[in-house]
């Protein structure tokens, strides 16, 4: 007799190719994609307003997840984490030694800077902004004689104010980190040419303004620093005749063919003094005939 095969416990045939999802999982996923592409070109103001409308209350299950999956998109905002909806603290006071003749510009300038930037998640563009504004401010201090640029850049000037800001708008683990990113901005490094500059020009305007003798080489205590007044001759040239010289222009006026005697004249050297260079060139800086 022959034996019956057993068929009850026959393996189904193995599935070629990839595996399929169960139809109903596909349409759910498809379906989904569908709804994601459809709100894709709303923003999210009209996306809020479709979700007042009555007419596409079937709707607002799909426009929360949406608006739900762009806010996790979403870089955190800069700043403290949790002073994303506090307002911006005003320092009570200036910092210590803070020159008295512009306290009533800084606190003014400090107001508008406030209203503009009303919340401490924005803090460090509050801070550029006021090193921007400020700007101007110092430059004017220190070209009047009032400050000197070391102490603008100082605890008792910009430095200390802006510390001040963060200090009252910051955790104390974040204070030097958001301090380290102002002193590495644009506003920052514009902040320190311009009051460096503007303290080299007044030092060597003011040598320059002072009667320059006539006899020969003086002592160590009263020889005026000669570099530093060409820069500043040189440099009142390029802006008052928007016109740039070179130090070869000034020594070629002077009659003469190198620099040497220049160089030796600028450096006050005490082995080769030559009095006709100076008088040469001393009537250059005094006469100043690039001007004229």
């Amino acid at each position: 007799m022959n034996e019956e095969k057993d068929t009850s416990r026959r393996k189904p045939p193995a599935r070629q190719g990839r595996f399929n999802l169960n139809p109903s999982v596909e349409a759910i996923r498809a379906e989904t994609r569908r709804r994601s592409e459809r709100y894709k070109r709303f923003s999210d103001d009209e996306l809020r307003k479709m979700l007042k409308e009555q007419s596409l209350e079937s709707q607002h299950r799909d426009i929360n997840a949406e608006l739900f999956a762009r806010r996790a998109e979403r870089p955190a905002p800069i700043g403290p984490l949790d002073s994303a909806g506090k307002h911006t603290q005003v320092p009570p006071d200036f910092p210590p030694s803070y020159p008295n003749e512009l306290k009533v510009r800084t606190e003014i300038i400090c107001f508008e800077t406030t209203k503009k930037f009303p919340h401490q998640s924005r803090i460090c563009e509050l801070c550029r902004h006021l090193v921007s504004r400020m700007t101007s401010v110092f430059r004017e201090a220190v070209q009047a004689g009032t400050i000197t640029a070391h102490v603008g850049l100082g605890s008792s000037g910009m430095g200390g104010l802006i510390r001040s800001w963060i200090v009252w708008n910051c955790l104390e683990s974040d204070w030097d980190r958001f301090e380290h990113e102002v002193r590495r901005s644009p506003e920052w490094l514009k902040f320190i040419k311009a009051i460096s500059q503007t303290e080299s020009f007044r030092i060597g305007a003011k040598q320059t303004e002072t009667p320059l003798p006539r006899n020969g080489p003086q002592s160590a205590e009263t020889k005026p620093n000669r570099r530093a007044m060409v820069k500043a001759y040189i440099e009142e040239v390029r802006s008052k005749k928007n016109k740039r010289i070179t130090k070869r222009d000034i020594w070629r006026l002077a009659g003469y063919r190198a620099r040497t005697e220049f160089e030796r004249w600028e450096r006050q050297d005490s082995k080769r003094p030559n009095k006709a260079a100076h008088e040469n060139f001393s009537r250059i800086l005094r006469e100043k005939p690039h001007l004229k």
